[in-house]
């Protein structure tokens, strides 16, 4: 899975319209799957791999740094 509650698609909508402003996209319909995204883009004058690409960076990045976080909390607590 990709998304495990409702704040991770919120996330990932978050990310999907910055990389929209950025790069000058339009999105015509998108459906958020629990393994999976569907996205019907209209591109302009950039490579569709390079918005998907910095989509898909920053919710990785955003997915580690929250699960350092959770590690940090249950090992400084003891608990695993």
């Amino acid at each position: 899975d990709i998304f495990f509650n409702d704040e991770d698609r919120a996330k990932f909508c978050i990310f999907l319209q910055e990389a929209i402003d950025q790069y000058h996209c339009q999105i015509h319909a998108f459906c958020l799957m629990r393994n999976h995204v569907h996205l019907a883009i209209q591109v302009s004058d950039i490579p569709l791999s390079k918005f998907m690409q910095s989509v898909s960076f920053r919710y990785f990045v955003n997915h580690l740094t929250s699960l350092r976080i959770i590690l940090y909390i249950e090992d400084s607590n003891g608990t695993r």
